[in-house]
C-alpha cells in the first residue's frame, strides 16, 4: 500500500517517475496485477480520482497521454485493448460519460490526428463492428428526450461541414440500405451510367376535388394548377384519383409556378365521357 499523507490544506501528492537515460531511452514503467493461480481470476485494477468534497467540490481529472516528440521524432501510440480469451468471450470496453443533474450532459469527442505536412492526409477514423460467423452490428443513435410534454430527441449529423462525399452501403447490388421515415435529398441520382440524371427538384400538388364537365368526342377541358417552384422546362406528370376510361391527360408548365392540365376526349370515341368528381395530382421534376 502506498498512500500520501493527510494535510490540513491539500493532501500530499504521489509521484512515480522512471529514470532518465542520459544517452538513450528513459526507463519503462509497468503497472500490473499478478497472474491468477490454478483456479482463480487475475486481480482487478482500478485507476480513479476521489470524489469532490463539500457542496461545490469537483472530482479530479484523469489524463492519459503520451509525451511530445523531439524535432524529428514521432509521438507515442496509445492502445486500449482487452486480452484474448480461451474458452470464454472477449472482454468488453465501455466509454461512458457520467450522469449529471445540472446543465447539459457531458460531451464526448473522438478526433483523428491533424497534420501540417504539405501534401499529407489527416488521420483516418475507423469504427467497425466485430468479426464472427455473423458479423456484429454497428448502432449509431442520438440521445432520447425525456422532458415532460414535448420531448425532442437529438439529431445525427454526418459529413455536413467538410466531407467531399458520404458513402453509405456497398457498391455491389447485393447490399441493402434501408431508409425509414421521411428521406430528403437536395440532389438525387439513380444509376452509374454516364447519362444518369441528377434530380434536383420533385414537386407534388393535389387539387381539391371537383367535377370536369361532360366531354364530347374531339373535345377537351383545361385548367391551371398553382405549383410553387414549377419552372418552364420541368418534366410534368399528372394523374387522376379515379379511372379516366378512354380519356387521356396532358400537362405542362405554362408559366412560373403554374401547370396547365388538359383532359382530352379523343376523336375516335363515339360517346361523351363524364369523369366522376375527383382529385388531380400534378408532379414536376427537373434535373441538374
Amino acid at each position: 500500500s502506498l498512500t500520501a499523507g493527510e494535510g490540513a490544506g491539500a493532501g500530499g501528492a504521489v509521484t512515480i517517475t522512471t529514470g532518465v537515460g542520459t544517452a538513450t531511452n528513459s526507463g519503462a514503467m509497468t503497472l500490473a496485477t499478478a497472474a491468477a493461480g490454478t483456479n482463480g481470476n487475475s486481480g482487478a485494477m482500478s485507476i480513479k480520482t476521489g470524489a469532490g468534497g463539500g457542496t461545490t467540490g469537483n472530482s479530479g481529472s484523469i489524463e492519459l497521454a503520451t509525451g511530445d516528440s523531439a524535432t524529428a521524432g514521432a509521438t507515442g501510440d496509445v492502445s486500449i485493448t482487452t486480452g484474448a480469451a480461451t474458452g470464454g468471450n472477449g472482454g468488453d470496453i465501455s466509454l461512458l460519460v457520467g450522469e449529471g443533474d445540472t446543465g447539459n450532459g457531458g460531451a464526448m469527442t473522438l478526433t483523428a490526428g491533424k497534420t501540417t505536412a504539405s501534401g499529407a492526409t489527416g488521420g483516418d477514423l475507423t469504427v467497425k463492428a466485430g468479426q464472427g460467423d455473423t458479423g456484429g452490428d454497428l448502432i449509431l443513435d442520438a440521445g432520447q428526450g425525456t422532458s415532460v410534454g414535448v420531448a425532442y430527441t437529438g439529431n445525427i449529423t454526418v459529413g455536413v461541414d467538410n466531407a467531399a462525399s458520404v458513402l453509405v452501403g456497398r457498391s455491389a447490388n447485393d447490399g441493402r440500405v434501408l431508409l425509414s421515415g421521411m428521406v430528403e435529398a437536395f440532389t438525387f441520382k439513380i444509376g452509374r451510367q454516364d447519362h444518369s440524371g441528377l434530380m434536383d427538384k420533385h414537386l407534388k400538388v393535389d387539387t381539391s376535388s371537383f367535377t370536369v364537365p361532360l366531354l364530347y368526342p374531339s373535345s377537351k377541358y383545361g385548367f391551371s394548377v398553382n405549383v410553387p417552384g414549377a419552372a418552364l422546362g420541368d418534366i410534368v406528370q399528372v394523374s387522376f384519383s379515379s379511372s379516366i376510361g378512354e380519356l387521356y391527360l396532358t400537362a405542362h408548365v405554362s408559366a412560373a409556378d403554374t401547370v396547365r392540365v388538359t383532359v382530352h376526349n379523343p376523336g375516335h370515341n363515339v360517346e361523351a365521357e363524364q369523369l366522376p368528381a375527383g382529385v388531380f395530382t400534378v408532379v414536376c421534376t427537373s434535373y441538374a
